[in-house]
């Protein structure tokens, strides 16, 4: 209602080297320092937008680059945009040493009535890993998200900065940063507080290659559902060396003490890199 009978008649906009300062509900500043926006109409109601900036928070960096065309011909009702490029890096404390980054292109529709919202032909690129696919969805009091996803490599060790654990044991986590800031009195966490109690969605995932702790696993399937603080995991298997691995189950977050069950099915998998990347004694073969 308050956008009711608003014109976008901007013909070109330009900000450069500024300060944007986001006052959140929770009480905190949000500052993207080094803001740089290019606004061009380049038709009646359709807009041609680049812009770039850096936010640093809780010893991090966030920078961005976007490049892209804005649809609002049937605004307030329906906003369409392509986002042509978008590249990004975040480095900081208690991430990879040389950060996560990468690039980013997607169409995206939000239709305001019905709250609903799509990221169509997703192509997103992180370190070393590829990811494709859609995502949809509703916002409102709780949040209904869909993701379809294909990644043609898929690389944890890299994203979540994990060397693999070498047979004599040792860390997973050499690779990281330093650690993150140090909060004297840290909050207590409940799982009221958990993502899976304030939406719920559906995710389907097909990983040609999947790394985790040294461990290659090839044709990884994963199809999830998450409801009212239930995660329930109908399949999540691959293949490893000769072997094979099925690992369906359930994670239930909807009481204060988190329930997890699962009915790992291996068929000749190999156990010491199975152990190594629990970074548990190699003891059994």
């Amino acid at each position: 209602d308050v956008t009711h009978g608003w014109k976008f008649d901007i013909s070109h906009l330009r900000i450069a080297d500024s300060l944007l300062v986001w006052q959140q509900s929770n009480g905190e500043q949000l500052n993207v320092r080094d803001f740089n926006l290019a606004l061009d109409q380049t038709q009646p109601r359709r807009a041609h937008i680049t812009l770039s900036s850096r936010i640093n928070r809780d010893q991090r960096e966030l920078q961005v680059s976007m490049d892209s065309d804005l649809d609002i011909t049937d605004y307030p009702r329906h906003v369409g945009a392509v986002i042509n490029q978008f590249d990004y890096q975040l480095k900081g404390a208690d991430l990879p040493q040389d950060g996560v980054k990468g690039s980013a292109r997607m169409k995206a529709h939000w239709t305001s009535p019905t709250r609903q919202f799509s990221l169509e032909d997703i192509s997103l690129s992180a370190n070393d890993s590829q990811l494709t696919g859609t995502v949809s969805g509703s916002l409102g009091t709780r949040p209904q998200v869909v993701a379809s996803l294909h990644a043609a490599s898929l690389n944890l060790d890299a994203l979540l900065g994990l060397n693999p654990v070498s047979a004599g044991g040792g860390t997973g986590a050499e690779q990281r940063s330093g650690p993150a800031p140090v909060i004297a009195a840290l909050p207590e966490y409940d799982n009221a507080n958990s993502p899976l109690n304030a939406m719920d969605g559906q995710l389907s995932l097909v990983a040609d290659k999947l790394n985790w702790r040294g461990l290659q696993m090839n044709n990884v399937q994963l199809d999830a559902a998450s409801e009212e603080g239930l995660l329930t995991v109908k399949t999540f298997n691959g293949q490893a060396a000769d072997g094979s691995f099925s690992l369906p189950g359930t994670i239930d977050v909807r009481s204060a003490q988190t329930k997890v069950a699962f009915q790992p099915d291996l068929k000749q998998f190999a156990l010491t890199p199975l152990l190594n990347g629990f970074e548990l004694p190699n003891n059994i073969s």
